[in-house]
């Protein structure tokens, strides 16, 4: 018998990126959760480089402890 979920809250605040994937200027990065087949994206950091920061919640319903 499945139980009922809840909530999962995700909070992205920042990264520490190790290599740089741009050639000319800075990289704008995001990051991209996918949860029972949906996705979710963060905002992109326009020319944020390496140190990316973020400060973005996520809240997701698990509809079943077991996921």
């Amino acid at each position: 018998m499945a139980q009922p979920g809840g909530k999962l809250i995700i909070n992205l605040e920042e990264a520490d990126l190790k290599r740089d994937t741009e050639t000319f200027g800075t990289m704008d990065p995001y990051c991209k959760i996918v949860y029972n087949g949906k996705e979710h994206k963060s905002p992109t950091k326009t020319d944020a480089g390496k140190h990316p920061k973020w400060n973005w919640r996520l809240e997701l319903d698990i509809l079943d402890v077991m996921d």
